[in-house]
């Protein structure tokens, strides 16, 4: 049984990698002109644009989010990519997470290599762990912790030299591929997954089978107390982070949006309903049209996107609107919007919490925050108000 923890690493990751994405969203919308959007904050870098070729020497953290998206040069920090295809071809002296629908990591990294992508190619040496998720999966290079993937194809030209976890259909190795550790397979049944005779004759290749009985009494384990608080106070926090970003880095944006919202909530709901039903009903022309289904993955990323940042959209125009009835005006600083953005992430989250009527308060809430992005991004197609 495998069990990943997200720690607080990955939800910095997350958060930047939403960022970097927001804010050359809101750039590209804003000017017609094709060439990246950067942010430069101290030493780390905040890129988007359809083709971005982040070169830049001396950097620690790179963000970037594009169509396109290649980072030449040598960085001390961490590599945060979303792009339809990510190249890392500098070396990169932390973590890689990446994701889109091809991925290579050319370059050396000294830490761990996160992805998820359609196809995924990793060329270099990685020094630490690799965790993957795609179609086919090449490790060519060595890799010094464990690996785990979750492909239907994986090709290892490596040496992997700590444990090896996979979940898929072929296990391929080439003439110098190699796995020092334990071999885990997650499949149906044993034998599922093809593997050289030399790695299945070996006494550490355990088989994990794919149903409930692999993990009895795993379904009546329930979390601690302490533990659904931290969760809530971290689903609060994240919100309210994102929000008070957003409203920090784009005032005027973040005001129109919600305005929108507050000025005619209807019609926001209505915008919002179309732009989600837009999204998911292409998903399904996809499936339809078979050559399509490829892309389906991209377009249920993207649902799952809007309806986040329209949850935080809608969360802060939710807290605007409360402190309004207490009394205070429109948020005139940095601090009047994070304490907007907070106080409509806790009351949007308690709400949630109600069994039922929380998850329709939910739809309601990414809506309302959908249309209020939609008025926002095509103000010449919406009635200004106010």
């Amino acid at each position: 049984m495998v069990q990943t923890v997200l720690g607080d690493d990955d939800m910095r990751v997350f958060l930047g990698i939403l960022l970097a994405g927001v804010l050359g969203t809101a750039a590209l919308a804003q000017d017609d002109d094709d060439a990246p959007k950067i942010y430069d904050i101290g030493s780390d870098v905040f890129e988007a644009g359809s083709s971005i070729d982040q070169s830049q020497t001396g950097k620690a953290d790179i963000f970037l989010f594009g169509e396109t998206a290649v980072s030449t040069a040598d960085i001390t920090g961490g590599a945060h990519i979303f792009a339809r295809r990510v190249t890392v071809e500098g070396a990169v002296g932390q973590d890689v997470y990446a994701a889109g629908q091809y991925v290579t990591v050319a370059g050396d990294v000294a830490g761990n290599v996160t992805t998820m992508a359609m196809n995924v190619d990793i060329e270099g040496n990685v020094a630490g762990n690799v965790r993957a998720t795609g179609s086919e999966v090449v490790l060519q290079g060595d890799i010094g912790g464990y690996a785990m993937v979750f492909a239907e194809t994986l090709t290892i030209n490596g040496v992997v030299s700590g444990d090896l976890v996979f979940g898929g259909r072929t296990l391929d190795f080439g003439p110098d591929g190699e796995v020092t550790g334990k071999v885990t397979l997650h499949e149906e049944d044993p034998g599922d997954v093809h593997l050289p005779e030399r790695l299945r004759d070996r006494g550490d290749v355990e088989s994990v089978p794919l149903d409930e009985d692999s993990m009895p009494g795993a379904s009546d384990v329930l979390p601690s107390t302490a533990s659904v608080v931290l969760s809530f106070l971290g689903g609060v926090l994240t919100i309210a982070v994102i929000a008070a970003l957003i409203a920090g880095f784009m005032p005027d944006s973040m005001a129109k949006m919600r305005r929108a919202i507050v000025n005619q909530p209807g019609r926001a709901f209505i915008r919002g309903f179309i732009a989600e039903s837009t999204i998911i009903g292409g998903g399904v022309l996809l499936v339809m049209t078979l050559i399509g289904i490829l892309l389906l993955p991209a377009v249920i990323v993207l649902a799952f996107l809007a309806a986040f940042l329209g949850h935080v959209v809608g969360a802060y125009a939710l807290g605007v609107r409360l402190l309004a009835f207490a009394g205070k005006g429109e948020p005139a600083d940095f601090k009047d919007r994070a304490l907007s953005a907070f106080v409509g992430a806790l009351i949007a989250g308690l709400i949630f919490a109600i069994p039922f009527v929380g998850w329709l308060f939910y739809m309601a809430l990414f809506l309302v925050g959908i249309g209020g992005i939609i008025a926002w991004l095509f103000p010449g197609k919406t009635r200004r108000h106010g």
